[in-house]
């Protein structure tokens, strides 16, 4: 487990530098007014991708988890081959609309590349292959910083830069990820990947609940746009979509234990909760720097015509850090298949984190909508911590009566 851990946090790193450069150097070519229009764009598409996706990326792992070596390779490679010829399709899709110069072609290129990138690494962490999947990640992300800084070097650059790369190396991501299979391939029709493609959305209906409904505040940066002003959005936004990476990081590290806690012993829950507080105290440490140098760093990096973002960028990191705990204690109620409970707190949580963005981004702008993420998000830690302590009594109590 501490392998794991080393290798896909190493990966995550890197990753996570990597996209968070690219999202920098375009926040400082783009005014806070086109960063705001492009970052409702970049939000609404990974949504899209998101729903696409519904929780089978859980599912799959979790399902892996408990086959054999050959018998996983042949299902992960079925699944994969269904999974990119969906997105690729869509992918398609979205270029010709962009290429008609219809803006909604880039979100629909950013959900086909979201969905396959959702799904490039299910297999290799199930099979433990944490080096081939923190490979396929950082190749992601490299090509992803390489297309955006070159968009921006050769003055081509606009709001809609963002999803449509991320739409295309979230697919190459996919596609070279089934390459990576090594498997004999069922022959299956074309009616038959669909079907797959669907019994998978009914196998993980809860998980995909609880995958889903965090996605649903991709919405934060459309309606502080509606409900505010262009500038706001912007200020807003570049708290919201900076830590982004961080979000992810935090995800990904979490997923490493879910085959983990599925095999579930006494050494690996006792290694789980070692590896989470250990974890949990050096990100700690790092986001308080953050924090802390905020009101340094953030006009020294976007100019000063994000000085406001300032405090909305530091309460999104605190958010940052609540973030991971939720991840963990939902990633251990899906291991524990507790699904239906954990995805109706999450899906209580968003609605009132939306409902009080509406609120907040009227009556205070960009500092009022990521006030209520945060504090929507304490309620939920709290919520999920509560849950998870009666989970663990009634195991052991059934635990007692065996």
């Amino acid at each position: 487990m501490f392998k794991a851990f080393g290798i896909n946090l190493a990966a995550t790193l890197v990753a996570t530098l990597l996209s968070t450069l690219a999202t920098v150097l375009l926040i400082r070519y783009l005014t806070p007014t086109e960063w705001g229009t492009g970052a409702a764009a970049l939000g609404l598409g990974q949504l899209a991708g998101a729903l696409l996706s519904f929780g089978s990326q859980v599912e799959r792992v979790r399902r892996y988890s408990l086959l054999d070596d050959e018998e996983r390779a042949s299902e992960a490679r079925l699944d994969a081959l269904a999974r990119t010829g969906a997105a690729g399709a869509v992918l398609l899709v979205g270029t010709a609309l962009l290429a008609a110069g219809l803006p909604a072609g880039a979100m629909v290129m950013c959900a086909a590349g979201v969905y396959a990138s959702l799904g490039a690494t299910n297999y290799f962490i199930a099979a433990r292959r944490f080096v081939t999947a923190g490979v396929v990640v950082i190749l992601e992300k490299a090509l992803l910083f390489a297309l955006v800084s070159g968009s921006i070097l050769t003055d081509v650059a606009d709001p809609l830069t963002l999803p449509s790369v991320q739409g295309l190396t979230g697919f190459l991501a996919g596609l070279a990820a089934l390459v990576a299979i090594r498997s004999h391939l069922r022959r299956l029709s074309f009616l038959g990947h669909v079907r797959r493609l669907f019994g998978q959305y009914r196998s993980a209906t809860y998980v995909g609940i609880a995958s889903l409904a965090p996605s649903l505040l991709l919405l934060d940066a459309s309606l502080v746009l509606l409900l505010s002003t262009p500038a706001q959005a912007g200020q807003f936004a570049l708290a919201s979509r900076l830590v982004a990476p961080l979000s992810l990081a935090t995800t990904s590290i979490v997923t490493v234990l879910l085959p983990f806690m599925v095999r579930r012993t006494p050494g690996t829950a006792l290694l789980s909760r070692g590896v989470a507080l250990a974890a949990a105290a050096s990100f700690f440490v790092v986001l308080a720097l953050l924090v802390a140098t905020a009101s340094w760093w953030v006009p020294a990096a976007f100019g000063e015509d994000y000085a406001d973002a300032v405090l909305p960028v530091r309460l999104y990191i605190a958010n940052t850090f609540l973030a991971f705990f939720t991840r963990i204690l939902v990633t251990a109620g899906q291991a524990r298949h507790d699904d239906r409970a954990t995805s109706l707190l999450v899906a209580c949580q968003v609605v009132a984190a939306l409902g009080g963005i509406a609120w907040g981004a009227h009556a205070a702008g960009a500092t009022g909508a990521a006030l209520s993420v945060v504090s929507t998000n304490a309620v939920l830690a709290v919520a999920l911590a509560v849950r998870s302590k009666h989970i663990d009594r009634l195991s052991a109590t059934k635990d007692t009566a065996s």
